[in-house]
């Protein structure tokens, strides 16, 4: 062969071996995502064939492929400047990762299942449990016991590796719960932990009683309880207990109080165990002490068992206007599917669960001396709707508040102290209800919009301000040509911000340019936001004026006041598909601190200030991460 037919060889293997150059493709939804996977699925074969080698079958190219699918379309939001070559990086994990597990000959020659390192082998009884586990706790578990790292993990699902934890000691503890519940918990837990029980009983019991406990059968139900503690990881004690509250009262934050790892904080240690030994006679273990497992949290089920770490948080509330240790939450729990009402008393650090409202609820309102005054009231959509509810107390069943339109909630600054109206932005007014009584009510319309109905849809925002002596009851932001019922002129051409004082009839305070969108309110700072645009007044609505935005927000999710000097912090979507938090610096710019937590930046959330310059984020399908104003640490529980 000619030298000009080498180098016509060798230049066309150099045009073969030369990735193709890869067209920009933007990415703004999940669907967006499905679609370009399944136009590029020719050049994402190709790509996985060059990256696994010709030693590998197409059966795993198309495990790649599959394994690269499932993670991007995992994503509830899924955006990109350039979602291809995300794709494609991707993708190269997913084959370098492939390319360093066993072939499906060499794994089928070990036989041996994935094991946990405290639970055992993944099969038998404990296999099936696992596969009752919910679908993100089965993952999380399955992936850990085939040798993932947190960071693998992290990664993979999208989250933080302190999430992870958290989350795997939930899988484990629930796996434990099922083994018990169906009858395995001795003979399964000794059987899969044999090889375990003399290395433990070496550590903690003198090495003459060591000897002769050679099987799981001479480990006696006297053992039963050091064998679990030995088996079940720390985390789980981060699992409350129902009366948790009360062995941890809330703290004010030092900076010495952050612990130096990214595991949540734990609850205070459970009692030891108060065993006696019989007169007369010598215990054999009286040298162990073990600690006793959190039975209340082991054994709470349905929405009970719930936290906030694993639900699907869908709204969230604390006390109006005020910076508190309670925090009110509703959403879907991860494990029982079932509706779940959660509640903190000390600023996040510990919960209680119990059953959620009616399926249509979708935004709760609480009393200004909540838990003194224990009612908690739930909005409903104004469309969708049947009715606004009410609870009596945290536990008790929602019933609706008849009388009153459907619509989102608020309650009266002086519920409890002169004027006890309860508010309804409902789709054509501002209404509101006595609800000491019993109902059905008699609803009176406070504020009548619906001429503005046909040309803007937008439904009235609420917020309830602090409590103060002279100060209004409710603050309402209202669609154009909105009226007092009874009063004469002419309405306003622009939606307005208006004033309900105490026991009185509204009035008009102040106009804004842009239809209702959200209220946030803290002592004499209003500010009133929608999509890409927010406005703030320092006179309690009397006036407003614009609020720049940080550079790139496209729209605000979020507003909240922090801290003792009422900062103002905002969770915002951003014009590269991400999402971030921002505090307003004294200079007037915003700073970024986020912190580079990712769940930060791919979920969005709602913001809760609570005291000691706390700050709550509530973020969609993602739990909820916390941190205070001066020492930025995201963590999965509020320090």
């Amino acid at each position: 062969m000619s030298a000009e037919g080498d180098q016509t060889t060798a230049g066309a293997r150099w045009q073969r071996g030369r990735p193709q150059a890869l067209p920009v493709i933007p990415i703004e939804s999940r669907e967006d995502m499905a679609v370009m996977l399944a136009t590029q699925s020719r050049l994402l074969h190709e790509r996985a064939r060059r990256h696994l080698g010709d030693d590998r079958s197409e059966d795993a190219v198309e495990t790649a492929i599959e394994r690269t699918t499932a993670r991007l379309l995992s994503r509830s939001a899924p955006r990109s400047r350039d979602g291809l070559r995300l794709t494609v990086t991707v993708l190269a994990e997913e084959c370098r990762r492939l390319r360093t597990e066993p072939t499906p000959e060499a794994a089928r020659d070990r036989r041996q299942p994935p094991a946990d390192r405290f639970l055992g082998p993944l099969n038998g009884p404990l296999g099936r449990v696992v596969d009752r586990l919910p679908p993100r706790l089965r993952m999380t578990l399955t992936l850990a016991a085939q040798g993932w790292t947190m960071a693998e993990i992290a990664r993979a699902d999208n989250t933080t590796e302190a999430a992870v934890r958290v989350r795997l000691a939930r899988a484990r503890e629930r796996a434990q719960k099922l083994m018990q519940q169906g009858g395995h918990t001795a003979s399964a837990v000794l059987i899969v932990a044999s090889h375990r029980i003399r290395r433990f009983l070496g550590r903690h019991v003198p090495p003459g009683l060591v000897e002769g406990v050679t099987s799981p059968i001479a480990a006696t139900a006297a053992l039963l309880p050091l064998v679990v503690c030995s088996l079940l990881p720390a985390a789980v004690q981060l699992v409350p207990a129902r009366d948790s509250r009360a062995a941890a009262p809330p703290v004010a934050f030092s900076s010495t109080g952050v612990t130096g790892s990214d595991e949540a904080p734990p609850v205070p240690a459970a009692r030891p165990a108060a065993r006696t030994r019989p007169a007369g006679r010598a215990s054999s273990l009286a040298s162990v002490t073990a600690p006793q497992l959190p039975v209340d949290g082991l054994h709470l089920t349905g929405a009970a068992g719930e936290t906030p770490v694993d639900m699907r948080l869908t709204a969230v509330a604390t006390l109006p206007g005020m910076q508190s240790s309670v925090v009110v939450a509703i959403g879907m729990g991860q494990m029982c599917g079932c509706p779940v009402l959660t509640q903190s008393l000390d600023g996040g650090m510990t919960w209680e669960s119990t059953a959620g409202p009616p399926s249509d609820v979708t935004q709760l309102a609480l009393p200004p001396t909540y838990p003194s005054d224990p009612r908690i009231f739930a909005g409903v959509d104004p469309v969708a709707g049947r009715a606004p509810y009410e609870a009596p107390a945290f536990g008790q069943p929602f019933q609706p508040l008849t009388g009153l339109p459907p619509g989102r909630i608020a309650v009266s600054a002086h519920l409890d102290d002169g004027d006890p109206r309860v508010f309804s932005a409902a789709l054509t007014g501002l209404w509101s209800i006595d609800p000491t009584g019993a109902g059905p009510y008699t609803a009176h319309e406070e504020i009548d919009y619906s001429g503005s109905y046909a040309i803007q849809a937008a439904i009235g925002a609420m917020a309830t301000p602090k409590p103060t002596k002279g100060g209004p009851a409710l603050l309402a932001w209202v669609r154009s040509f909105a009226v007092v019922p009874g009063s004469v002129g002419p309405p306003p051409l622009n939606p307005v911000l208006v004033k309900c004082p105490v026991a009185s009839a509204c009035t008009v305070a102040s106009t804004l340019p842009l239809p209702p969108g959200a209220l946030a309110t803290a002592g004499p700072f209003v500010v009133a936001y929608t999509g890409d645009a927010a406005f703030v007044s320092h006179d309690l609505g009397a006036s407003f004026a614009r609020l720049s935005l940080p550079t790139g927000a496209r729209a605000v999710a979020s507003f909240a006041f922090v801290g003792p000097a009422e900062t103002p912090w905002l969770n915002t979507s951003m014009s590269d598909g991400a999402t971030s938090v921002f505090r307003l610096q004294t200079s007037g710019a915003w700073a970024d601190v986020s912190n580079g937590e990712r769940v930060l930046h791919a979920h969005i959330g709602n913001l809760v200030a609570i005291d000691h310059g706390r700050v709550l984020d509530a973020l969609v399908d993602a739990g909820y991460r916390c941190t205070t104003a001066d020492v930025l640490r995201w963590l999965p529980r509020c320090p």
